[in-house]
């Protein structure tokens, strides 16, 4: 297996992930309440947040309307994740960023929001519906008010499909504009990246494919031929993957993920831990999940119909229990399943029943 680096990439995603965390601040504070682990804010984070909130020279309203995450999909969107993704800016500087940005067709960018919008129950979405969308402003408001979203993100993205092209323009602007600033803040963190970063190379020259494993509950990588690690300074408690292709693996590490997300995690006797356990089991949605996963793996949009809810609060509750350990994700024929881990609510139970005294 072929593992590597792409620092040029962890930049880039820096860049989107300290104004995605800005304006979505409240939704970080909810999921670390919500998963019941008592992490604090790092003050690198909070140093950015602080930084782009005194900052008079940055647009808000144009942050808010590219990064705002709309609530009614399992993945999350934003209006920014339209004009690329991860795999677009592999091994990309800033400028070579923009211009994969710059170079993004009317056609392309709708396609895409299509895409990321409008899934179907196989997880891959239809290229007719993409057809419909394009046919016009009418078109496109149907499919709009179709989808699960407040009033307001409706209106802002049909405001964005109306005219694509204007607000790539903005887009650009709006990066090239914040870049100098974000470099002011990135440069007190320099330091700290470039340790997480050897500390990273050097785990993979020592172990190898052996690095992997710990990342292993959140994907499966067996048979993956290449894996890309970009490191992530402000996305830092957590981890971002997903697949190029087949055999190639994207792996964005949180820096403080290992330090602070692993011990929980691996820690069957860590109180916090089992109790992660018991509030997950506690939720009378979560633990229909469970119960269904016990039976057949399944994924987000088939969970949503079987439960009668919406993808949002599946993804919500998905969240919560994988983060818990209780599920694992594995690719399967270009989708993406959930997976029951009995291994870890059985070892869980028994810590439970051991403390209080009753085996």
């Amino acid at each position: 297996m072929d593992i590597t680096i792409d620092e040029k990439l962890g930049y880039i995603r820096d860049i989107f992930d300290s104004l995605y965390i800005y304006e979505n601040r409240n939704l970080l504070e909810k999921t670390m309440k919500d998963v019941d682990i008592s992490l604090n804010i790092p003050k690198e984070l909070n140093q950015c947040i602080n930084f782009i909130e005194k900052n008079k020279s940055l647009d808000k309203d144009k942050l808010s309307f590219f990064f705002h995450e709309f609530n009614g999909i399992e993945e999350g969107f934003d209006l920014a994740n339209v004009f690329c993704s991860s795999k677009d800016l592999d091994n990309k500087d800033f400028e070579e960023a923009i211009e994969i940005i710059k170079a993004r067709s009317s056609e392309e960018i709708i396609r895409r929001a299509a895409k990321l919008l409008h899934m179907n129950e196989t997880n891959e979405y239809a290229d007719n519906e993409q057809e419909e969308i394009l046919k016009g402003k009418d078109s496109i408001y149907k499919f709009v008010n179709n989808l699960e979203f407040k009033e307001e993100e409706k209106w802002r993205l049909y405001v964005f499909l109306r005219e694509p092209e204007k607000y790539r323009e903005e887009f650009v602007g709006f990066l090239r504009d914040y870049k100098p600033e974000f470099d002011k803040i990135y440069e007190k963190i320099a330091k700290e990246r470039e340790k997480f970063i050897l500390g990273i190379k050097d785990s993979v020259n020592k172990s190898g494919e052996e690095f992997l494993t710990k990342y292993s509950y959140f994907i499966n990588f067996k048979g993956v031929e290449r894996v890309i690690i970009f490191p992530m300074m402000y996305n830092c408690y957590s981890i971002n993957f997903g697949f190029y292709d087949e055999n190639t693996v994207y792996l964005g590490l949180g820096y403080r993920f290992d330090k602070d997300i692993i011990p929980i995690k691996n820690n069957k006797d860590n109180e916090e831990f089992i109790l992660s356990i018991m509030k997950n089991l506690s939720d009378s949605s979560r633990y229909k999940i469970l119960k269904i996963l016990s039976k057949e793996e399944g994924y987000g949009m088939d969970l949503a119909r079987k439960l009668n809810l919406t993808t949002a609060t599946i993804s919500h509750h998905m969240s919560n229990l994988h983060l818990s350990n209780m599920v694992t994700i594995e690719k399967q024929e270009n989708k993406v399943f959930y997976k029951l881990n009995k291994a870890v609510i059985k070892t869980a139970l028994q810590q439970i029943s051991k403390d209080l005294g009753l085996d």
